[in-house]
């Protein structure tokens, strides 16, 4: 069963790359970008128990200007170390817009996000602690900040309630945009 989860992945991961590949020459005049993400690690605020805060991983997505404004979608998938030590993966929606330049090359976004992350024989542990849950699946959604660098790079922190196990789950990530 796990392997199949996972050949499954690595499908919908080189089907994402070729078809980001296609989108950035056929939309590149409509603003969608596709952009690699590396997580970094993550931080449980006042955490129950030791976690695992060092959380290596990589996503593959889009960007694109939503129509409401300075506001940008945001899809992605992709795949990390969990805080629990164990292989996970991801499907994330984000929206987000520019609230302030803070330089000609440098800017602020405030937005919110909302996804599901794969937790195999975790995820009722997360349905106990007041985290909903859709099978092996468990919603991850919050606000998030972005320092965009060049209209480049993307600094991300993520923030998410975290149930009974911790006042709020904080992550970091680093995007590049093609």
């Amino acid at each position: 069963m796990l392997r199949s989860v996972r050949l499954v992945v690595v499908y919908l991961f080189v089907f994402m790359v070729f078809t980001l590949g296609q989108m950035a020459s056929a939309d590149e005049q409509n603003g969608i970008r596709p952009h690699l993400t590396f997580n970094l690690g993550s931080h449980h605020l006042n955490a129950t128990r030791d976690f695992n805060e060092v959380n290596p991983g990589i996503g593959i997505g889009i960007t694109g200007p939503s129509g409401l404004g300075r506001s940008e979608f945001g899809l992605e998938l992709g795949q990390y170390k969990n805080s629990l030590n164990n292989q996970s993966y991801y499907v994330m929606g984000s929206l987000d817009t520019e609230i302030a330049r803070l330089g000609p090359d440098m800017a602020l976004r405030l937005g919110g996000f909302a996804g599901l992350a794969r937790y195999p024989s975790n995820a009722n542990k997360f349905k106990d602690h007041g985290v909903p849950t859709f099978g092996d699946w468990v919603l991850a959604a919050g606000l998030q900040s972005t320092l965009r660098i060049n209209d480049t790079y993307d600094l991300r922190l993520r923030v998410m309630p975290a149930g009974s196990v911790a006042d709020a789950l904080i992550t970091a990530q680093i995007s590049i945009r093609f």
